[in-house]
């Protein structure tokens, strides 16, 4: 862990209610609703590799994923 985070020290933690927002119901008609394949709503595009020495040494750390197999 970052030095900076170490010494971090948390009072308290207000953990969010699992009440609905809304009281209503919210009908969303999903009996119109109909199949689509994702590349119809968005532009996939293969990702650009990143190679970890193009970037200098710093203080945020690098993440990255593995190809799926």
């Amino acid at each position: 862990m970052p030095k900076e985070f170490q010494n971090i020290s948390i009072d308290s933690i207000s953990v969010p209610k699992r009440t609905p927002k809304v009281k209503e119901h919210l009908n969303l008609n999903t009996e119109r609703w109909e199949w689509f394949e994702i590349q119809e709503i968005f532009d996939i595009k293969k990702r650009q590799t990143t190679y970890k020495r193009r970037y200098d040494r710093g203080n945020t750390p690098l993440h990255r994923l593995n190809r799926l197999k």
